[in-house]
């Protein structure tokens, strides 16, 4: 792989996950639960790892490169899930929580592609 795309790429996660962040501390004042930053930090990890090991399925499909991103994916359902839980009754986040559905929907159907054609 392309040494400059793969840096790009690394520069790309981490302002997702600077953006992440940004997100909540607006939104901060209008969570309920101190769990919330708990919960955002580990999505923005997860969502680095989920870089990274797409990166690495992309440039080399495996069985097992796929079924480690699904395992992440899952996790990452999981920890979504619980947040949107927790802010259901908050309509300020809503823009945030239709945006992360959406990119967990493109990764799920991505990954399906993936799985179908190895």
């Amino acid at each position: 792989m392309n040494k400059k795309r793969y840096l790009l790429l690394h520069v790309i996660a981490i302002i997702a996950i600077i953006l992440m962040l940004a997100i909540y501390t607006y939104f901060k004042f209008y969570l309920i639960y101190g769990a919330n930053f708990l919960l955002i930090v580990l999505l923005s990890l997860f969502a680095y790892l989920l870089v990274l090991l797409a990166l690495k399925a992309h440039h080399k499909p495996t069985k097992k490169g796929v079924e480690r991103i699904m395992n992440v994916l899952i996790m990452l359902s999981i920890i979504a899930a619980a947040i949107i839980i927790n802010a259901i009754d908050n309509t300020y986040m809503m823009p945030v929580i239709i945006i992360a559905g959406l990119i967990l929907t493109y990764f799920w159907i991505k990954l399906i592609f993936l799985r179908e054609k190895i």
